[in-house]
């Protein structure tokens, strides 16, 4: 069991609702890979947790770095979902070549959906009536399972922090737990990197403050980093329930989107149609997912600082 959910309860998180006790004022680090570094480090020697998922995205795979560099000897977990013959195998490539560039072995957890195990998990997780995103859901689901079968706790990595702006002022904000992301995991066995300790978010602070170009934009995701500082190749967004889709247009994307705010046109096909249609399901409960899924986002943000900019954005 995880006994402190935060470290140096810098947090506090009651299943509902989160404070924040102890933002740091100073910048102890100045580039991404010295906060990712000390974050491991205080997620292992308090909780000696060195399990980590990762997806073919740069959300987890940056935790994982991690780890690296700290010289943590980790255990990396790829879930391998597959339906109807239909892996989701460009993840685990992008996963399979994250662990080779850093000489590690990639342990690949395989879960076999039939129609009607599908369907049961997608009712028992409330999916349909919930907003827990339609490759969070997959993602979830996995980590239960492997749970089932493994006596161990896990870290897992959530790129949900943003630089924005608001007029002339800048601020820094991260997704609350308590949003549909985390709804129905054990949070005892759970741990996420980003949240554990503040200094992620104290880098992303940091550049945010020195860099005016970011201050010009009235949204930026904190994760865009990882590309321009840490060097990892750009990828197509993949969120998880692509396995299920067999007309693949994620594949045929002109542009790479590493932002998750989509335009409209720069996917074709969205979780909820590709699981109605997989399920064959009418139009009627498509109607209800996106309703469910389209929720007030004005209070699933926890601000942890802000700062007045005088980089004119009107011009």
């Amino acid at each position: 069991m995880i006994k402190n959910y935060f470290f140096n309860n810098w947090c506090q998180f009651d299943g509902n609702e989160l404070k924040v006790n102890h933002y740091p004022l100073e910048f102890r680090h100045h580039t991404y890979k010295e906060a990712l570094k000390q974050q491991a480090i205080d997620i292992y020697d308090s909780t000696s947790i060195r399990t980590i998922f990762i997806s073919g995205g740069i959300d987890s795979q940056t935790k994982a770095l991690g780890y690296i560099l700290a010289g943590i000897d980790c255990k990396i977990v790829f879930i391998k979902n597959t339906f109807n013959g239909n892996s989701n195998l460009r993840e685990l490539f992008y996963a399979n070549e994250f662990c080779k560039k850093h000489g590690k072995e990639l342990n690949i957890f395989e879960v076999e959906y039939e129609k009607s195990e599908l369907e049961e998990m997608l009712f028992e997780q409330n999916y349909f009536t919930s907003s827990v995103g339609s490759g969070n859901i997959f993602q979830y689901d996995g980590m239960r399972k492997y749970m089932e079968l493994h006596d161990e706790n896990i870290v897992v990595g959530i790129g949900y922090f943003f630089m924005n702006r608001t007029e002339n002022v800048c601020h820094g904000s991260f997704l609350k737990p308590s949003f549909g992301l985390m709804v129905g995991l054990d949070l005892n066995r759970i741990l996420l990197f980003d949240t554990y300790s503040p200094h992620v978010f104290k880098y992303y602070e940091y550049v945010h403050r020195n860099t005016p170009e970011i201050q010009f934009l009235e949204k930026y995701a904190g994760k865009n980093l990882s590309y321009v500082e840490l060097g990892m190749p750009f990828r197509p967004k993949l969120s998880s329930w692509e396995f299920l889709d067999t007309e693949n247009d994620y594949f045929k994307l002109s542009s790479i989107d590493w932002a998750d705010d989509h335009s409209a046109m720069a996917r074709l096909t969205t979780g909820p149609k590709v699981i109605c249609k997989a399920m064959g399901y009418n139009d009627n409960v498509l109607r209800s997912i996106e309703e469910h899924h389209s929720f007030d986002r004005t209070n699933i943000f926890c601000k942890v600082y802000e700062f007045e900019t005088d980089v004119n954005y009107k011009v």
